[in-house]
């Protein structure tokens, strides 16, 4: 299941790279074309593609990253995602990008890496809702004061505005939603270990 994994992962960067080719293949034919005098001597106008520099000013349309690696990391692979086609981050929502083709195949088959490595370990997976109860991140104001602030919270039900303890949370993280469920399942010592990711 590795050896198929990661022949599925090489297949998709070659993929990629083949895709790339051929979009630089039509990009040189469409400027060829261009190129081409029109009817009765006409020649066509030279057309440079301007895109805006981080400056603000105007320059040659070139595949480049306008922020350095060692100084803005989070932005320079942001930008690679993009550039890349593995990612849209035009979804009107914010934080939220759109996997596209590429980019969810190469999520899918490192996924598939990583669970097979999980299954070898003994590892079992389980899922768990994205919501939470407020009650669950009450009970751990320290743990989660950082970041109470920018959680998403649902308010309300329909057209009905929700108590403060029916609220519910897009879960910042796993411990409350887990924790809560594995003092349900693990009664005895007879239920360790339980491992599950």
């Amino acid at each position: 299941m590795q050896a198929q994994a990661k022949v599925d992962y090489y297949a998709a960067v070659k993929g990629i790279a083949q895709q790339q080719q051929r979009q630089k293949s039509d990009a040189d034919h469409k400027q060829q074309k261009q190129k081409k005098p029109k009817a009765d001597g006409e020649v066509a106008p030279k057309q440079t593609k301007k895109v805006a520099s981080k400056q603000g000013g105007a320059g040659e349309q070139k595949i480049t990253f306008e922020v350095k690696k060692n100084e803005d990391f989070p932005l320079w692979f942001e930008q690679i995602c993009v550039l890349a086609e593995l990612i849209d981050k035009r979804f009107p929502v914010k934080g939220m990008p759109v996997l596209r083709p590429y980019g969810y195949y190469m999520h899918s088959s490192i996924m598939r890496l990583v669970e097979h490595q999980w299954e070898s370990m003994g590892t079992q997976l389980v899922q768990f809702p994205a919501l939470i109860p407020y009650s669950f991140l009450a009970k751990e104001q320290e743990h989660i004061k950082g970041f109470e602030a920018e959680c998403f919270w649902i308010t309300r039900a329909g057209l009905n505005e929700l108590q403060k303890e029916e609220w519910l949370a897009l879960r910042p993280t796993s411990e409350t939603a887990m924790y809560h469920m594995f003092s349900k399942w693990i009664r005895s010592y007879r239920d360790l270990p339980l491992q599950v990711s």
